[in-house]
């Protein structure tokens, strides 16, 4: 797990600035090094949420003008900055981050999951 810290100026980090914008992006190789599948996600200030956005991050921690602004860091460190990020809500769990992940930001609604033999039976 790669953990981004985003600040409005180059260097903001050097400055003394407060960072503005927090990406988290997970690299897996599967089914080897030849292939790789790209999650990310960011806090969204309009939507005050966490956001699955892996294009929207590529291209933003792939432009070159963005090299000054981002500072990658410890999950510790990303943990503790991302309180002043969002305003007090904390960074998900590596779990939790993983299954959004997983659900590529759009889990399934209880509609969609289908009954299991036991749940079918006590639903009535």
């Amino acid at each position: 797990m790669e953990y981004y810290v985003i600040y409005k100026h180059d260097a903001g980090w050097a400055k003394g600035e407060s960072p503005t914008g927090i990406i988290v992006v997970h690299r897996v190789y599967a089914p080897d090094w030849s292939s790789m599948e790209y999650h990310a996600m960011h806090w969204n200030h309009d939507q005050q949420a966490w956001v699955y956005s892996p294009a929207i991050c590529a291209d933003w921690l792939s432009d070159e003008d963005n090299d000054e602004r981002r500072l990658d860091m410890p999950r510790a460190e990303a943990e503790r900055l991302t309180l002043t990020i969002t305003g007090g809500e904390e960074l998900p769990d590596e779990d939790t981050i993983l299954w959004i992940f997983q659900w590529k930001g759009e889990p399934p609604q209880a509609e969609d999951t289908p009954h299991t033999w036991a749940s079918g039976f006590l639903d009535g």
